[in-house]
């Protein structure tokens, strides 16, 4: 009895989509389309992500304000300790840009750990 009404099932089901291949038009791209009786696809415009179960591609790296700034002086890592324009720049920027601690522990220089960069929002 169970097997029947599986079978029933299966019947009406295949019914139900023969007829709605029929009863498509077939200017709509993603349905299946029915000519000279035989039932095939017609490719239309692709919806949907693309990138949809893939990865994510890493971000490119981005130099720091600090690095853009020995890169403009022209400075390498052994000739930054002793730049008196990368020392001014760091004493200015301590408490917005990252700087490497041994350049600030070399120099003197005292960063305000309470001091953040983002915008507090203001209150109404």
């Amino acid at each position: 009895m169970r097997e029947s009404r599986k079978i029933e099932k299966k019947r009406l089901s295949v019914i139900w989509f023969l007829v709605a291949i029929v009863t498509v038009p077939p200017c709509w791209g993603e349905y299946h389309y029915v000519g000279h009786g035989k039932a095939f696809a017609v490719r239309g415009r692709r919806r949907g992500n693309p990138n949809w179960g893939r990865p994510a591609q890493p971000a490119p790296v981005l130099a720091t304000e600090f690095e853009k700034q020995v890169q403009q002086l022209g400075l390498t890592k052994q000739t930054c300790a002793a730049s008196t324009q990368l020392r001014n720049w760091c004493k200015r920027n301590r408490n917005r840009c990252y700087i490497p601690e041994g350049l600030l522990g070399a120099w003197g220089i005292q960063v305000e750990p309470t001091v953040s960069g983002e915008v507090l929002p203001r209150r109404k």
